[in-house]
């Protein structure tokens, strides 16, 4: 019995060491995927990275967690979930995947049957478009009828992705079925299918009518794949547009233009460009259209070119001139002579005025006779061709044309306007120069150069009615600076006679207080000046003081030292002789006295442009104002950075702190007596701005008229 008793526990030993290692044996997988599971949820970044990088070893069986993963609360863990399903599907994905993609497809399609969660549902049928075939189509259409759009939205994009039939067959139903306002979207994903099914689906929605605007969009996607089946529907909407758009049907009509050219039939285009060309309402749509034509072979395109020389778009007419400038030889002036002979007469003109730039001698007979020509726009073509534009008989049939021409003879006859303005200038006929510009200046067709030549010669008449007329165009953005010039030029002249002082003085105070160059303001100031006006008058009755003695900047070290005096203050004003013409020193440092004054529109005086040296510094001012009666007053100070005041030898204010300029920052009452009163400022700077404004005012805020002072 004894051995028995023995052997049992034997058994027993090995039947458990059986079992643990049948264990480690075959459950080795499943604990892995555990123990993984468990990396990708830790609270440490570098190991759920590097756990990540381990998915491809768990395939199939770690999408079903993973998926779960998805929508923890810890979003850490969620996107690292998302990253190794993500790893899990490329790999499956790659050639030579074979069950491996199955299995994940499987799995991928398990996830989404079993777990409603949205976000669950979004990113599973993103990952399953990235493998999945014909087998997950009838799934991944389920999902189109979703409550959420999101959802409903992953569902349409992965038919999109997904290659085959069945998916395009899916696509087409549900667009059949789809409500109106969703069905652009299922329209624009067949676009994504190289298939004839796909196109014939595409094709009949544009064939229908325009209800909810699907032909468009319909159009649209047909266009995007370049398809020639759809030219006869484009050209047949392009008649009857009804609510469609026009100006859209032409863009959309360009680039299956574009498509066609790149893949299928460069003939073929070029008449979809010509077509274009013709009948496209929009300037930058027929110069689209002029490009494509010419692209491969402008010479071939020649008349083309011409015809767009006259273009009512300027944009177009810029393009064809540029592409004319382009094409050199024989062969162009020949093809030029020959469109001269046959084109229909409004483009002759335009054709003559190509044909002189292009060959000057060879085609001067031609010239000649069209200088003789019945049709006034072919005989002004010659004419400026000849250089002979300045013939005042002609100045009606300048005008006419400018408003009525053919478009390309339109800048022509201005330019004769222009030339006989200054003709009757240069015969002092000022009142005909005058009208003749201020016709060119309301004219639209003129250029930006002519109306500047144009407001030029205007002014250059001196008359009151041009200064008006300066005053007019002083904001205009790009006759501004003329108009300020030549502005300036005529008040200086008129402004010296009584009746026209005032006129010239509005002017010249418009420009000096307007955003023009310096150069251009300080002329008006001077023109103020030799008419006797100070130019700082307005703001000077307004109680701003703007023309001080002030020091050379003082440095110091802060806010704190800028604090202190350094003068004896109260007994330096008591002085008689202020000693501006002396050097004065403080410590090892000298500093002398200087004019401080500055051209200002608003009172503010700008020490930055006034100073080299303008970083932790700081400067005193002083000034002398008079009154008639000992009264009570208001000092308003703005400055950047602090500041400090002393009247009369006493301190009145004191903020030497950093901060930005505002108007009237500070406000602080004041007895001035009767005489003079001495104002002595401070003002101190840190870094960047540097700048204040000083004005005296009654105690109701009306400034102390300072004009005289």
């Amino acid at each position: 019995m004894k051995p028995t008793f023995i052997q049992k526990p034997i058994l027993l030993i090995a039947v458990v060491c059986f079992s643990g290692l049948s264990s480690n044996l075959f459950g080795t997988e499943s604990q892995s995927v555990e123990s993984w599971l468990q990396e990708i949820q830790s609270a440490d970044d570098n190991v759920r990275l590097q756990a990540r990088k381990k998915a491809t070893q768990f395939g199939a069986k770690a999408v079903a967690p993973l998926g779960k993963l998805l929508n923890n609360g810890n979003l850490n863990i969620a996107v690292t979930a998302r990253a190794s399903l993500e790893i899990i599907v490329h790999h499956a994905g790659r050639p030579g995947g074979g069950e491996e993609r199955g299995d994940v497809c499987q799995a991928l399609r398990t996830l989404l049957e079993s777990d409603p969660h949205l976000n669950t549902q979004r990113e599973g049928l993103f990952l399953l478009s990235c493998i999945a075939g014909d087998k997950s189509v009838a799934l991944i259409s389920s999902r189109l009828g979703h409550s959420d759009r999101h959802v409903r939205e992953a569902a349409r994009t992965a038919l999109e992705t997904i290659p085959g039939s069945a998916s395009i067959q899916a696509l087409i139903q549900a667009l059949d079925k789809a409500e109106a306002k969703t069905k652009p979207a299922f329209l624009y994903s067949l676009t994504k299918k190289n298939h004839p099914k796909a196109t014939q689906a595409l094709l009949r929605y544009a064939k229908v009518g325009n209800a909810d605007g699907l032909r468009l969009h319909a159009l649209e996607c047909l266009a995007r794949k370049g398809e020639v089946q759809s030219i006869g529907l484009f050209e047949s909407a392009i008649k009857a547009p009804g609510n469609m758009g026009l100006e859209r049907l032409w863009s959309e009509y360009l680039r299956l233009a574009d498509l066609i050219a790149e893949s299928v039939d460069q003939q073929r285009a070029i008449s979809l460009y010509k077509n274009a060309f013709a009948n496209a309402p929009l300037a930058h749509q027929r110069e689209h259209a002029l490009h494509g034509a010419t692209k491969k072979d402008g010479l071939a395109q020649l008349g083309l070119i011409v015809q767009a020389t006259g273009d009512a778009g300027k944009r177009v007419r810029r393009k064809a001139n540029r592409l004319l400038a382009k094409l050199e030889g024989p062969e162009v002036v020949q093809a030029l002579r020959k469109a001269f002979a046959t084109r229909p007469v409004e483009e002759r003109p335009g054709l003559l005025l190509v044909l002189a730039s292009k060959d000057p001698e060879g085609s001067q007979a031609l010239i000649r006779a069209a200088s003789q020509a019945q049709d006034s726009a072919l005989k002004i073509a010659a004419l400026s061709a000849l250089g002979k534009l300045n013939d005042p008989n002609l100045k009606d049939v300048y005008a006419q044309l400018s408003k009525t021409g053919p478009t390309v003879i339109r800048p022509v006859a201005i330019e004769g306007l222009l030339s006989i303005a200054k003709g009757k200038l240069e015969q002092n006929q000022t009142t005909e120069t005058y009208q003749i510009c201020q016709q060119i200046l309301s004219s639209e067709q003129a250029s930006t150069s002519q109306h500047s030549r144009a407001l030029s010669l205007a002014l250059a008449t001196s008359s009151p009615e041009s200064l008006k007329l300066a005053s007019h165009y002083l904001s205009d953005p790009n006759l501004g600076i003329e108009a300020a010039r030549g502005g300036i030029s005529v008040a200086k002249k008129i402004g010296k006679k009584p009746d026209q002082q005032a006129i010239a003085k509005e002017i010249l105070e418009k420009i000096m207080n307007g955003k023009f160059p310096s150069t251009i303001v300080l002329e008006a100031v001077s023109g103020l000046k030799d008419l006797g006006f100070d130019p700082l008058e307005k703001l000077k009755k307004q109680g701003f003081i703007l023309e001080w003695m002030s020091t050379t900047p003082i440095l110091h070290t802060g806010p704190e030292d800028a604090s202190k005096d350094h003068f004896p203050v109260p007994l330096y004003l008591a002085k008689k002789d202020f000693g501006y013409d002396k050097v004065h020193r403080i410590g090892a440092r000298r500093i002398r006295w200087r004019e401080l004054k500055q051209l200002t529109s608003d009172g503010k005086l700008d020490l930055l442009k006034l100073f080299r040296r303008t970083q932790n510094v700081l400067i005193y001012a002083y000034k002398e104002i008079e009154v008639d009666k000992d009264q009570k007053a208001l000092f308003k100070i703005g400055s950047d950075d602090g500041a400090a005041c002393w009247l009369n030898g006493k301190k009145v204010y004191n903020k030497m702190v950093p901060r930005g300029y505002v108007l009237d920052q500070d406000t602080v009452q004041v007895d001035l007596k009767k005489g003079k009163n001495r104002i002595l400022f401070k003002i101190f700077q840190g870094v960047v701005g540097w700048e204040f404004s000083f004005r005296v005012t009654d105690t109701t805020g009306k400034g102390l008229d300072l004009s005289q002072q």
